[in-house]
């Protein structure tokens, strides 16, 4: 009940100014601002990083649904002042929701529509509805009742884009998670193991030696020892004399 009295204030003072633009504005940081401080977004984030494998960034990806939540709230407003009809609002945000679902990555696609859910949760919800029943209260010939209300649904849907946006731009730029990462190193591993074994003339390098050693079709074993420093020359001269002795 706080919540809505402070939303109904900064509707009135809003309106006071005969400044459009003033309001647009506010309601796109009062909607990224709120989106940001959703404990619900924060867990269903966290929740998207673990199981991506890290592939989904969770601060990035509230970045995005704030995102979101602030362009809904700021073309909301803009419906309120200009006393437009939100169904079409809704319907050409859903058609665009929609052709991106076709573009998104899969992955990214229920995380996206459950962002419109999250949003819509215990601090965002008070303070957007409240402004929306201000403005709609506080200017000339809007009824509070018809154009008050529909904030929420665009708070809902605008994360959905958003989401999707950052699912295709994490897929061009190639982003991988720490798993796909892993085995593609071990796929360079084994291919560079096989180019090694095919190749007709082995080269090594002897740690300590300048000149490379070259013999056909040799076989080997790269072996990695750990010693300290100081016993640095005296590990090579024993492996030299071992491999003269053999």
């Amino acid at each position: 009940m706080g919540l809505f009295s402070v939303g109904e204030t900064m509707a009135f003072e809003l309106t006071r100014y005969d400044n459009n633009l003033i309001i647009y504005s506010f309601g796109f940081f009062i909607g990224f601002s709120t989106t940001m401080a959703e404990p619900a977004l924060t867990a269903i984030a966290r929740k998207a990083k673990e199981v991506s494998d890290g592939k989904i960034n969770d601060f990035v990806l509230r970045l995005f649904v704030a995102l979101g939540v602030a362009i809904g709230i700021a073309l909301g407003a803009y419906r309120i002042v200009t006393g437009g009809e939100i169904v079409y609002y809704i319907i050409s945000g859903y058609i665009f929701v929609i052709i991106l679902t076709f573009l998104a990555p899969k992955y990214i696609i229920p995380i996206a529509y459950d962002s419109g859910g999250v949003t819509t949760s215990t601090v965002t919800v008070p303070l957007v509805a409240a402004l929306g029943l201000g403005l709609a209260t506080n200017i000339d010939g809007r009824d509070p009742l018809i154009d008050g209300f529909g904030l929420i649904a665009f708070a809902s849907l605008f994360p959905m884009l958003t989401v999707m946006l950052y699912g295709i731009i994490t897929e061009k730029m190639g982003v991988k998670g720490e798993r796909e990462k892993e085995e593609i190193h071990m796929e360079e591993l084994r291919h560079a193991l096989e180019d090694v074994q095919n190749m007709e003339l082995s080269t090594i390098r002897v740690d300590g030696e300048d000149a490379l050693h070259h013999s056909p079709h040799m076989s080997f074993s790269a072996v990695h020892v750990i010693v300290p420093k100081d016993k640095q020359e005296e590990a090579i001269i024993a492996a030299k004399m071992r491999v003269q002795e053999e």
